[in-house]
């Protein structure tokens, strides 16, 4: 009995001593947890602190590759077609500090056949020209754009033998005087996140209206003006200063308004002004891009009338310039005017063409493009029979910086005239950019 006892309380003994051990244990894991979930805390706090600077960091890096990157910039705040170098041409331009700069070089030489009735010259002759073009760009702040363009030329081509034409045969071609100077000079700031853009300076108003995807530049696509603008458009006589205000509400619309000195003589500013406003519709069809602009203009300089006597101040005309994608390679235009009866010889004008990308033929960077164009002329002028051109040219890709065209035009009723024999001019373009 007493044997029982004792191993009754032996049991009894560790019972308790287990109860109370266990008892302990459960204090101290409750102790261990809490201070892991003071760790954990700790941690998340780190963990947060990071992702916060890692986020500032981000933000700064974006700012400085902003900077350092105008082409980026540009891209976002100049949506519209560009034919400066550095915005239309990717791989151009070197970057020198905060500074972009890109050099294009255009040399053309044409050789007309059958226009001794219009040249006057008792032969056909062979003219060239060439011309440099130095762009300069550079952001100013986060919104900000800085561009000088800076051009030299030398030649006349054969415009001076065929300056009765409504048009000219080379675009590109200056003065028989080698001249330098400052064409372009202008600030742009962008607000809403590059919807709407404001620029002011010394502007070229074709960069801006009666854009064309194909038939707007005579260093890569036409050599004729008649396909590079409007010929029914009194653009100002040279770069003046200038203001444009552009806003792009949606990614189907444009809008653009437009102001020049119509003399560019930087006298009496705010006299003989050039004003032009345009819309631009830009619908994509099953994914194929295109541009439908229609715009009014007005140029306030003295002009004499065709009927009557004395000066008409105002100028006035509308016009349409279409292009649309309708394959990967191929890409049409279209485009028209009409200016005032009273006082310019060409009432009327109508283009339309297209440009074949080289991919059908294994040439992805050459170009082929031709187009036809027609000025009806007034009734007020004699002779005024309508001057029909065509033109074709072939832009062979030597390299990404070389590239050679050869070109023909044809000229029918050349000056109006359906007694002067049809014209051709025959022609070759190279082109450099670095």
């Amino acid at each position: 009995m007493r044997q029982i006892r004792f191993a009754l309380s032996l049991v009894i003994a560790m019972a308790a001593a287990f109860s109370s051990a266990q008892a302990a244990h459960a204090t101290t894991l409750e102790q261990q947890l809490e201070e892991l979930q003071k760790v954990v805390s700790q941690l998340q706090e780190v963990v947060a602190r990071q992702e916060q600077q890692l986020a500032e960091q981000a933000t700064i890096i974006k700012g400085v590759q902003n900077q350092m990157n105008p082409p980026e910039l540009a891209k976002e705040i100049e949506p519209h077609i560009d034919k400066h170098l550095l915005h239309e041409r990717s791989g151009v331009g070197e970057q020198i500090g905060n500074l972009r700069v890109a050099v294009g070089l255009t040399g053309t030489v044409q050789g007309s056949i059958d226009a001794e009735e219009v040249s006057g010259e008792d032969s056909d002759q062979t003219d060239g020209s060439w011309s440099m073009d130095v762009e300069l760009e550079a952001p100013i702040g986060e919104s900000g754009l800085a561009f000088m363009l800076i051009e030299a030329a030398q030649g006349e081509g054969l415009t001076d033998e065929l300056g009765s034409l409504y048009h000219s045969v080379n675009d590109d071609a200056g003065g028989t005087e080698s001249r330098l100077e400052v064409t372009e000079a202008w600030y742009e700031h962008s607000f809403r996140e590059g919807r709407v853009l404001l620029a002011a300076g010394k502007l070229d108003m074709t960069n801006y209206f009666d854009t064309n995807a194909v038939a707007n530049d005579e260093r890569f696509q036409f050599l004729n003006s008649a396909f590079v603008n409007s010929i029914a458009v009194e653009f100002p006589e040279d770069n003046g200063a200038g203001i444009r205000l552009a806003a792009y509400p949606s990614d189907w619309l444009g809008l653009g308004l437009g102001w020049a000195e119509s003399d560019a003589d930087w006298e009496d500013i705010a006299n003989d002004g050039f004003a032009i406003a345009e819309v631009n519709l830009k619908p994509n069809f099953a994914g194929k891009e295109g541009n439908y602009r229609l715009y009014g203009w007005m140029n306030a300089s003295d002009k004499e009338k065709l009927r009557g006597s004395g000066t008409h101040e105002n100028g006035w005309g509308v016009g349409l310039s279409f292009d649309q994608k309708l394959t990967e390679s191929l890409t049409a235009f279209l485009r028209a005017g009409y200016e005032d009866d009273d006082v310019y010889p060409v009432e009327a004008t109508w283009s339309t063409g297209a440009q074949i990308q080289g991919t059908r033929w294994n040439r992805e960077n050459d170009m082929l493009g031709f187009a036809v164009s027609q000025a009806i002329l007034n009734d007020a002028v004699e002779p005024d029979d309508t001057e029909t051109l065509l033109e074709a040219y072939y832009s062979i890709a030597v390299n990404e910086h070389l590239f050679v065209s050869p070109d023909i035009q044809i000229i029918d009723n050349p000056s109006g005239d359906n007694d002067n024999d049809t014209v051709f001019v025959l022609g070759a373009r190279a082109q450099v950019n670095f």
